[in-house]
């Protein structure tokens, strides 16, 4: 079939539709500067003693990360932004994930994560639901620390923060 289709599309009998959208039509979430687009998303790890840490990732600013014993929670995501906005300044826009500590605007409520931000006059944004394309370059940084991390398991959250230190130190 798909020669064919070649076939009668090169002498103009039918119109070539391709099956993929051109990499021309995606548009990038890049800004020219730094300092304007910060990128924020979470993971959870295990630690040698099989407690669960969840790690905050802020890409596209000072770089930071930091873990907590609990669950994602808008609480800590919260704690993460103020600590880096208090460090250096805030940024024109924070990119996140759909989930709940992050975002809640999708739902048609507005949470804490995104109170603070507007106060700071920040706007915040997301990926589409169910396009991870969007947070790639987080999901490849959170791959990255993992390894780091499992390499040599932190048995304790302090352990994981001095490792977390040094891998930002790196």
């Amino acid at each position: 079939m798909a020669t064919i289709a070649r076939l009668l599309a090169s002498v103009g009998q039918v119109e070539h539709s391709p099956r993929k959208r051109p990499k021309s039509s995606y548009i990038p979430v890049v800004r020219a500067t730094a300092m304007v687009l910060w990128q924020l998303d979470a993971f959870e790890f295990r630690l040698a003693s099989g407690q669960t840490m969840t790690v905050y990732q802020l890409l596209d600013a000072p770089p930071y990360a930091w873990a907590y014993r609990r669950e994602e929670s808008s609480a800590d995501a919260q704690r993460v932004l103020a600590t880096t906005i208090d460090a250096h300044r805030a940024p024109q826009e924070v990119l996140s994930d759909n989930e709940l500590a992050f975002n809640q605007l999708h739902l048609g409520t507005i949470g804490s994560v995104e109170i603070f931000l507007a106060f700071k006059g920040t706007m915040p944004i997301s990926g589409l639901p169910g396009k991870p394309t969007t947070q790639g370059k987080n999901e490849r940084a959170h791959q990255t620390l993992q390894r780091f991390l499992e390499a040599d398991r932190p048995g304790s959250l302090e352990q994981s923060r001095e490792r977390i230190a040094r891998y930002k130190q790196h």
